[in-house]
């Protein structure tokens, strides 16, 4: 398969946002120049590109993106093979609104749990969210957060649940369809390519 032209993301290594960002370029088996930046870190090219001085960039030609929703999107509309959107509005706005609640609820958690700022606190809040979730997984063997169809709101999750173990956040063993639904995302092969993934010009099907 011919890989598409290569773009260029600055992301930290172990960044749960960036690493949803990576997922849906190695699920479009996307050419990636991935430069990974480590905390604290400086990189001269990056302080031209980001007026926020965040890590998290995504370069195409002549743009630079540093909102993560806005990647997602514009990747998904860019590379349009395979969608991650649904095709109808209701579809979309689900997942538009999906992906919003994750942002706003759940990675301050995360973000909480790798600085230790009340980690306990932090921990509980995250398995209780989590575990919220279960009754929308319930009995779907093939499926996931919107239906059959993989989509972004799923690399945006499925990018968490990842992190889960290394946080110290265990599911119970009553989350029964939230554990299937992990053990389906994070085996997916685009997942594991992402893992693999060093600095450098990458290819997101080698």
């Amino acid at each position: 398969m011919a890989y598409r032209s290569a773009i260029t993301l600055y992301c930290e290594p172990r960044c749960v946002i960036g690493h949803s960002v990576r997922l849906v370029v190695a699920e479009k088996q996307i050419a990636l120049n991935l430069v990974l930046v480590e905390p604290g870190q400086q990189d001269e090219d990056l302080l031209l590109l980001n007026p926020y001085g965040d890590v998290l960039t995504l370069v195409d030609r002549d743009i630079a993106l540093f909102e993560p929703q806005v990647m997602l999107e514009y990747l998904d509309e860019r590379f349009p093979h395979p969608p991650l959107m649904p095709t109808e509005p209701r579809g979309r706005a689900d997942d538009r609104q999906l992906r919003s609640r994750i942002q706003r609820e759940l990675h301050p958690l995360i973000r909480r749990l790798e600085e230790n700022d009340d980690a306990e606190r932090a921990r509980s809040l995250l398995r209780e969210y989590l575990t919220a979730m279960q009754g929308s997984l319930v009995g779907r063997r093939d499926g996931h957060l919107l239906g059959n169809e993989f989509t972004l709101a799923d690399c945006v999750f499925s990018s968490i649940l990842w992190r889960l173990t290394e946080l110290g956040v265990h599911l119970p063993e009553s989350a029964s369809g939230l554990r299937a639904y992990a053990k389906r995302t994070l085996g997916r092969k685009a997942f594991h390519l992402c893992l693999q993934q060093q600095s450098g010009r990458t290819f997101a099907g080698d």
